[in-house]
Order: C-alpha cells, then sequence, then structure tokens
C-alpha cells in the first residue's frame, strides 16, 4: 500500500496564522487485514494541546471498495469510501461528523512520486453550490 510508513504532512495557512505539521504513521495490522494509521500534531508555541487522531483503512470486499474511518482527539469522526486510485488521484468521499452535526466531506490525494502526496479537503457547501476546499495539506515520506 503506497501510503504505508512514515509521512510528515504539513497544512499551510494565508496570512500570518502558524501552519499545522503532523506525523502520520501507516501500518500494516489485525492479521494483514487492515492498516491503522497514527496521526499526530507537533507541538508548538501556540499549540498547548496537539490533536491526534486514528485511522482505520481497508478494503469492503462485498461492496468492492475502500473504506476509512477516521476518530479525531477534537471529537470529530470520519467514514469515508474510495474506489482506489484513477491515475494519480485517490479520491475518498463521506461524512465528517464535527459538533455534533454530519456533513459531506471528501479528500482527494495527488500521488507527485513515490515519497509525496498532496491531499485537499472539501466540505459541501449549499450556499456555494458545491465543493469548497478547506484544508490543503502537503506529504513527504520520511520512512
Amino acid at each position: 500500500m503506497y501510503f504505508q510508513g512514515v509521512w510528515r504532512c504539513e497544512q499551510p495557512t494565508a496570512g500570518t496564522a502558524e501552519s499545522v505539521a503532523l506525523t502520520w504513521k501507516v501500518e500494516r495490522a489485525l492479521n494483514g487485514f487492515w492498516f491503522i494509521g497514527y496521526a499526530e500534531e507537533m507541538p508548538s508555541a501556540t499549540k498547548a494541546q496537539p490533536i491526534s487522531s486514528r485511522d482505520f483503512l481497508g478494503y469492503d470486499t462485498a461492496a468492492k471498495r475502500f473504506v476509512r474511518s477516521v476518530v479525531v482527539g477534537n471529537g470529530n469522526a470520519l467514514n469515508l469510501t474510495s474506489s482506489g486510485w484513477q491515475n494519480n488521484q485517490f479520491v475518498w468521499q463521506g461524512s465528517v461528523v464535527r459538533t455534533g452535526r454530519a456533513m459531506p466531506i471528501r479528500e482527494v490525494i495527488t500521488k507527485e512520486s513515490a515519497n509525496r502526496f498532496t491531499a485537499i479537503y472539501f466540505v459541501l457547501h449549499a450556499a456555494k453550490e458545491g465543493w469548497q476546499p478547506v484544508v490543503n495539506e502537503i506529504c513527504r515520506r520520511q520512512i
């Protein structure tokens, strides 16, 4: 699996706000049927309590789709599916539960090389009629 290993990801921000950096370690687990991702936000001067999350990734043989569940240390949860790689893009789509509300979410991962990818998260915005980008992430393989 392309994502297996240790990645350093950065979410650059506009203006003077500090960018977010995290490590994402993905390993095969549970008798080889699943991959588990461990994301840990890097501490910083402005982040007293960095956020962590856990991903469970696998393949649903009945639905013939990839599945991914993510739980986040701030109470958010994501449930996503994907048909897999299409050229150099892997698109996850599903819902995120945030502050007690579920909303549609999409993540478009673009493989730039064996050791680098970008991920853009989108939310469905009814007033703006379509998917609007909310987070842009650049990840580089460390191991």
